[in-house]
């Protein structure tokens, strides 16, 4: 069985700095955006064309997911916009309008600041062991997507995939860590009602949980499950090794009003809690997030 991913404090600020770099495009592959244009004609016409390639699956990795991402690289470009038109998709991209890669079209694509500000971007990262294969991630390997930490970060970025929420109890999960640098800094996911695209969950999410570093020793992490942003009440709390790949899940059961949750498969208990009806997943803050699922009935 495949073991999580952890580090000394030495080796997880070495993976922090490579990771960071590559979010910063130091080995980026085919610059950082464009793509499925391109201008031609004669009398001074410009022609766009719409590359329409099918790139990303049509069938769910397994029967309950309805809704997933690995932030494959695919053959470096993903469907994007109303019509699919493919656009470079290649580490250091900002992840905005591009299609999540299941149920992979018009109406789930991802959400988020632009490329100007502070944003979740695309990276690569070492294989996930807890991800499903996922048919575009063969040929470039694992794929994530970060809110970098290489000046210090003034916002708190949300990127949301849009959500309609089953009847039946569903359940999101995201494997990720904080960015290291400031104890301040703070990894959210979770439920949410609104479109922010800055601190939306810790203003305005029903249910989510935030991962943040103990201390700078950077070798521990804090868990909150919380309720209505910040100001509600912290459900369950704890502490758990650094991991590169801390598992976080969360469960809503609609006719239970009932939230439960798990940090790495640790038990955070189940509580009786009205949420507002989601329209979004948010992924917020600084750090990296890989292997998005979400999962009905779970």
């Amino acid at each position: 069985m495949a073991r999580p991913i952890q580090f000394s404090t030495p080796a997880a600020l070495l993976l922090a700095t490579c990771f960071s770099m590559f979010a910063g495009g130091a080995f980026a592959s085919g610059g950082t955006g464009g793509g499925g244009g391109a201008t031609g004609g004669g009398g001074g016409g410009t022609v766009t064309t719409c590359d329409t390639t099918p790139v990303l699956p049509t069938t769910p990795p397994e029967a309950n997911v309805i809704m997933r991402d690995s932030f494959g690289l695919a053959n470096l470009a993903r469907p994007t916009g109303g019509k699919g038109c493919l656009k470079n998709y290649t580490v250091h991209v900002d992840i905005a309008g591009f299609w999540i890669e299941y149920p992979g079209n018009k109406n789930a694509a991802w959400l988020a600041p632009a490329e100007t500000n502070q944003t979740w971007r695309v990276c690569a990262a070492t294989d996930d062991p807890f991800e499903m294969p996922s048919p575009i991630q063969a040929t470039w390997g694992n794929g994530c997507i970060i809110s970098d930490w290489i000046d210090p970060v003034l916002t708190r970025p949300t990127a949301l995939a849009p959500f309609t929420a089953p009847a039946a109890p569903y359940q999101i999960s995201v494997d990720a860590w904080p960015g290291p640098g400031n104890i301040d800094y703070y990894f959210g996911f979770g439920l949410t009602d609104v479109s922010l695209t800055d601190s939306n969950l810790e203003t305005s999410a029903g249910v989510w949980l935030e991962l943040t570093f103990t201390d700078t020793s950077w070798t521990t992490t804090n868990y909150a499950l919380r309720v209505n942003g910040r100001t509600g009440p912290v459900l369950a709390s704890g502490t758990v090794p650094f991991d590169a790949h801390t598992r976080l899940v969360l469960r809503y059961d609609p006719a239970g009003q009932t939230v439960s949750a798990s940090v790495n498969d640790i038990d955070l208990g189940a509580y009786t809690q009205a949420i507002r009806t989601p329209r979004y997943i948010g992924i917020e803050g600084v750090g990296i997030a890989d292997n998005f699922v979400v999962r009905s009935p779970y």
